[in-house]
This record gives structure tokens, sequence and C-alpha cells, in this order.
């Protein structure tokens, strides 16, 4: 399924600025849910240095240099674009859901 509806699915993912996340869209008379996960990793090196040159992000990095996803996004902006640099998020998996109309509007 991701070789048939990939493309379109990150192309609507893209259209709302994001990566990863869930989307819907209809082919014919089906739904199509496709949900990327994300996983982020960091680059240990880059992190390092905003940890040794800004004391105050310290408590938000863990040894292992790393940010948690739920703290990194609600940091202020200027610390987030510190981090940036160091941040690289990928797909964890995909699922994709095929429904028909008549499964679809059961749902709601």
């Amino acid at each position: 399924m991701k070789l048939r509806f990939g493309e379109t699915a990150q192309a609507l993912l893209n259209q709302e600025g994001k990566d990863t996340g869930t989307v819907r869209f209809t082919e014919k008379d089906a739904t199509i849910v496709a949900n990327f996960r994300k996983k982020v990793d960091w680059d240990q090196q880059k992190l390092s240095d905003v940890f040794e040159k800004y004391p105050e992000i310290r408590p938000e990095i863990k040894c292992t240099y790393s940010v948690e996803e739920k703290r990194y996004g609600q940091l202020p902006a200027e610390f987030r674009n510190l981090l940036d640099p160091a941040r690289f998020v990928k797909i964890a998996s995909y699922e994709f859901t095929l429904k028909t109309e008549e499964e679809d509007n059961d749902e709601f």
C-alpha cells in the first residue's frame, strides 16, 4: 500500500508542513488513512556543544545527549533553533488503512 498511496499521503503531510502524522484522503470509493510515525535522533556532538555553551538548557538534555520530543516541542523557538541542527527526524514506521465509504461513515 505504501507504493500505491505513499506519495499522495506524504504530499498531504507536506502541505500541512509536517513530515510525520496522520492524513486521510479518498480514492475511488475508499478512504485511505495513512499514519507515518516519527523517530527522532540527535547529533551527539552538536548536543554536547549546546550543553557546554548554554547551561540554562541543560535540564532539557539527557546525559546521552538527547532531548525528549515532548519537551523539545515545549521549548521557546530560540532554544529549538539552537537544537535543530542536531535533530534528525525519521519515519519510524507507517501504516495504511483502507476503508470503504460505508465503513468510513460507521465511525461517526
